[in-house]
């Protein structure tokens, strides 16, 4: 027969062992945070090194449409330079 001084106990331990099933479930609880928190700082630290190369391509690609521009004015200048000094000795070559 058990004592009242025995169900006490036993009410005791069965709800230490509940506290002791929820302290667990929430230790796991802060691992599964901890872990997701831990994942999505990776996957920031990726992506921020993706936009950092199509930052730098950007600029590389800027830089060179505008040398391209450079030499292209460059080359009509010299065209029409040409183009001039033929016209010249062209109209000396006709007149003489």
């Amino acid at each position: 027969m058990l004592l009242p001084q025995d169900l006490v106990e036993m009410g005791a331990a069965r709800k230490q062992e509940q506290m002791t099933l929820q302290s667990e479930r929430e230790l796991n609880d802060i691992m599964d945070v901890n872990q997701i928190f831990k994942e999505l700082g990776a996957m920031i630290h990726d992506q921020g090194t993706i936009v950092d190369s199509i930052e730098s391509n950007v600029e590389y690609t800027s830089q060179n449409i505008e040398s391209g521009n450079k030499m292209r004015k460059k080359k009509v200048y010299l065209t029409l330079i040409v183009l001039i000094i033929i016209s010249i000795i062209i109209i000396a070559i006709f007149y003489h």
